[in-house]
């Protein structure tokens, strides 16, 4: 009986900290998240850190987030790639590299080219690389997110950091073309913010 009393309540707070973290209520996430770990039996709770990682991450709390992930990925039996790229991109923020690339390549090493969650590691290498410095390196990771065949484009995000890096580099024409081809495309980009595409081509010009 105790067993299944405890098992209840970090059940149904694990459940509640998911539908708040998925709201936005990150504050209500992190306080139903944090009952659920202490609910747990051994503090066993893997899906429950990992949402409280998220939900910190979402705050910017980022060195409680490297807690919470930690203990996930510490505690996960299933596929690790969703954690261990959430740790990259802390870590990214941190500008703990080294600690931001063992996770990326923990990643990569937990996925396969068919998960939906492939180009998202290929956006997390790519900000990385950005983050570093590293320009060029960060294209081949934006251009791999997006795809080999350009007619089937269809991810804003990596697209314009994919656009922008190249204007750092300073390659103006083929910054502005990219930028042109986002705004022609025919395929729906999610989230496109057209006033950032054409002040970046405004600045190309």
């Amino acid at each position: 009986t105790s067993n299944k009393n405890t098992k209840d309540p970090a059940d149904k707070n694990c459940k509640l900290g998911k539908e708040l973290y998925k709201k936005g209520d990150y504050d209500g996430a992190i306080d139903a998240l944090l009952q659920s770990t202490y609910f747990a039996r051994n503090g066993y709770a893997p899906e429950a850190f990992y949402y409280l990682g998220l939900a910190y991450k979402a705050k910017g709390q980022d060195l409680k987030a490297v807690d919470a992930l930690t203990h996930h990925l510490q505690q996960t039996i299933e596929k690790a790639a969703p954690g261990h790229l959430a740790l990259c991109q802390v870590y990214t923020r941190l500008k703990t590299f080294d600690k931001a690339n063992e996770q990326i390549v923990m990643a990569f090493g937990d996925s396969e080219y068919k998960d939906p969650i492939y180009p998202d590691l290929f956006v997390a290498q790519g900000e990385l690389r950005e983050a570093q410095g590293n320009f060029g390196g960060a294209c081949d990771c934006y251009l791999s997110a997006l795809g080999d065949h350009k007619s089937q484009w269809d991810r804003y995000y990596p697209w314009i950091r994919y656009a922008e890096c190249l204007m750092k580099l300073k390659n103006w024409i083929k910054a502005y073309s990219t930028l042109t081809e986002m705004t022609k495309t025919s395929n729906p980009l999610v989230g496109i913010k057209y006033d950032r595409v054409y002040l970046d081509m405004g600045i190309c010009m």
